[in-house]
């Protein structure tokens, strides 16, 4: 009798797995396909190994790198403030130090922005002590 209950219920516990979760619909297949030559031989490949240089990056061009540096003491609140200052002024943030003995932002200014006075604005804010142009960084 216990038998046959547990295996009734095995069952339905089976039947329940296949009715909430069916199988997902294959997807629809890619009518325009075109062969695409991979390896050392593909016509890419070899015009690219040509001796052609490497173009720059035109994202990094115009953009200038600033160091936000903060307070040491400054609270979690105060410093999630100034990154959406930043962020609402369309600096690009790259990257966040929060270290013991130094917090702040390496953030980018891209120069199609037409920021003048970002930082007059950001320096207002509660915690922020300077902000220096990074050298280093490009």
């Amino acid at each position: 009798m216990r038998l046959a209950t547990f295996l009734g219920l095995c069952c339905a516990l089976l039947a329940t797995l296949v009715v909430a979760q069916p199988q997902p619909r294959a997807p629809p297949l890619l009518q325009n396909r075109r062969v695409v030559p991979f390896g050392s031989d593909s016509p890419t490949n070899l015009q690219r190994d040509r001796g052609t240089p490497l173009q720059p990056k035109v994202a990094d061009e115009g953009s200038s790198n600033y160091l936000v540096t903060l307070d040491r003491f400054i609270s979690d609140r105060a410093k999630d403030a100034v990154l959406d200052k930043l962020m609402g002024l369309g600096v690009v943030v790259k990257t966040a130090f929060d270290y013991r003995v130094y917090k702040g932002y390496l953030v980018s200014v891209p120069s199609n922005k037409r920021l003048a006075d970002w930082q007059a604005s950001v320096l207002t804010l509660p915690g922020v002590k300077y902000i220096e142009v990074d050298q280093a960084v490009k």
